[in-house]
């Protein structure tokens, strides 16, 4: 396992969890519970940590949540391999034509 991430925001940690998992990459949410000994503990160890299993998807992780901080869930849109439909990033499969996302396959 590894830590790939620390943020301050429980709503957007969970979020970037859900992302990661939609697209395979296996991870957990750590120092939840530390947020309520804030002021007695250092506040950046009272962070939550985003970690992954994998360690060989890490970059691949990082630009997924990159793109959620520069913009939004849109940075992980894709467009349907079969027949070219562009897609948000929650839906796994074609409207159109009923094909699995890229994300989906793997």
């Amino acid at each position: 396992m590894k830590r790939i991430h620390s943020l301050n925001d429980a709503l957007l940690a969970g979020q970037l969890r859900n992302l990661l998992e939609s697209r395979g990459i296996a991870c957990e949410l750590r120092n939840l519970d530390l947020r309520t000994g804030m002021g007695e503990i250092p506040l950046a160890e009272c962070w939550i940590e985003l970690w992954i299993e994998d360690e060989a998807r890490e970059g691949e992780a990082l630009g997924l949540i990159r793109g959620v901080d520069e913009g939004g869930e849109d940075a992980a849109a894709w467009t349907c391999p079969d027949c070219g439909e562009s897609h948000e990033a929650q839906f796994d499969s074609c409207w159109k034509c009923g094909a699995p996302s890229p994300a989906a396959k793997a």
